[in-house]
């Protein structure tokens, strides 16, 4: 009698372990970078590959629960079908090949019944993300100096047009003997470093408005839309979803005039609206050469806010949000599971264990924003007004070979200088040679 009950203890953890299943949706889940490429490290070994806003509730829920758990990805939330059925987590979970869901799963009528849900643990939505303009409308690159670095160029001109002329003044230039020759080398070497310096800097102000004009005059003006009404009202810029996401099945459930309207739009624009994937809308809205700033995405939320906190910091958010759900845990309806996984997350909401985890991959781990210290996976470095207005032309990038010679041809001048300087030094210490050969005094 004693044997069955041996091998059950024997085996509790085993049966203890949950399976939590999940999506690929950034900044929920993601698989590290590290594990990306090799699978076979042992930082990558089952749930340390990947990271994110679920992966750290999972760990929070299994210490609540106190028991096991393994992280299994499927392929989407769970929509309904053609033929009526249910596929993705919601399929998984009706059919026991997961215990619970733990995704930005949006809580709707027809999946609370099929499932259980818990308390929400994050507010999203639908809104829509464009590109950001330069200042004032205009490129950035307009602007290139600061009033304090042209302040500092013009304070380093004058004081080298004295210090020449001081030179030239002061110096006994007879270079007959050595010493007025050692001061005539000097000379000339300051003046060949300040001619060098000048140049380089004529060259790359006059390199920076060439570049400046050529980008202005194939950019186009980018609207600065501050609401959802003014978009539609606008025929230029067109805007768009990815097909087969929840993005398009809201809208296309919607009672809302204004978003029936928008949806017939987007199937009149047919290609030119919609996108296959999640990452070729944000991609087409960062611009590829050929059609910068001349499209507005709309996108889950979330996504949103994560997306415009990477680099190059170049979208934003417009508005507010179109339409509001709420993301939870959850379980297959009547499941044993219900109330212990319903429980965890009370808790953990009231302790505030939630709120610090969407704070971490919200606010503190964002990349764009005022001042302040951030922290990257490869760097760290302080943002500047280049992070907060987006990337960098690559025209103007290119300016930065310009200084680079500049840089070079300075450092070379003064090297020819020194060495001038202290040949010219070694030979002036030279002794004098005496001869003792007796010169005949013509009689």
């Amino acid at each position: 009698m004693l044997r069955p009950l041996f091998f059950l203890l024997l085996f509790t953890p085993l049966l203890s372990s949950l399976r939590f299943g999940t999506i690929q949706v950034a900044p929920f889940t993601m698989r590290k970078d590290v594990c990306l490429l090799d699978n076979g490290k042992k930082e990558c070994a089952r749930n340390n590959a990947y990271e994110g806003f679920c992966v750290q509730l999972m760990k929070l829920m299994a210490k609540e629960m106190d028991t096991e758990y393994k992280i299994e990805i499927r392929k989407g939330p769970g929509k309904i079908r053609p033929n009526g059925k249910w596929d993705g987590l919601v399929q998984d979970l009706n059919e026991s090949h997961i215990d619970v869901a733990i995704a930005p799963i949006p809580i709707t009528s027809n999946r609370k019944e099929l499932l259980d849900f818990s308390p929400s643990f994050y507010t999203s939505g639908i809104s829509m993300m464009i590109k950001k303009p330069g200042p004032n409308g205009t490129i950035y690159s307009l602007n290139p100096y600061a009033p304090v670095t042209w302040i500092a160029i013009f304070v380093l001109e004058i004081m080298s047009i004295f210090t020449v002329i001081g030179l030239y003044c002061h110096m006994r230039l007879d270079i007959s003997d050595r010493e007025g020759r050692w001061r005539y080398y000097i000379l000339v070497s300051f003046i060949l470093v300040w001619v060098i310096c000048n140049f380089s800097l004529l060259i790359s102000i006059l390199h920076h408005i060439c570049t400046t004009a050529a980008v202005n005059s194939k950019a186009e003006p980018i609207e600065y839309f501050e609401s959802v009404q003014e978009v539609v009202e606008q025929e230029e810029i067109k805007y768009g979803l990815q097909r087969g996401s929840l993005t398009e099945e809201m809208f296309k459930n919607s009672n809302e005039s204004m978003y029936q309207e928008m949806m017939e739009v987007m199937e009149k624009n047919g290609e030119e609206s919609f996108v296959d994937y999640y990452n070729h809308g944000i991609q087409k809205v960062r611009g590829d050469g050929k059609e910068e700033g001349n499209y507005i995405f709309i996108l889950d939320d979330a996504s949103n806010l994560y997306e415009n906190a990477k680099m190059p910091c170049n979208t934003r958010k417009i508005g507010g949000k179109l339409m509001t759900y709420e993301f939870a845990v959850a379980t297959k309806k009547g499941s044993d599971l219900s109330d212990r996984v319903y429980a965890a997350i009370e808790s953990l909401k009231k302790s505030g264990e939630i709120e610090k985890i969407r704070r971490h991959w919200f606010e503190e781990r964002a990349l764009c924003g005022k001042g302040g210290l951030v922290r990257d996976q490869r760097s760290i470095f302080r943002r500047s007004q280049y992070a907060q207005m987006g990337e960098i032309s690559a025209a103007e990038s290119n300016a930065s070979y310009i200084i680079y010679g500049m840089i070079g041809g300075i450092a070379m001048s003064i090297l020819v200088a020194i060495l001038i300087s202290h040949v010219e030094r070694k030979r002036m210490e030279r002794p004098t040679k005496y001869t003792d050969e007796v010169t005949p005094m013509n009689a």
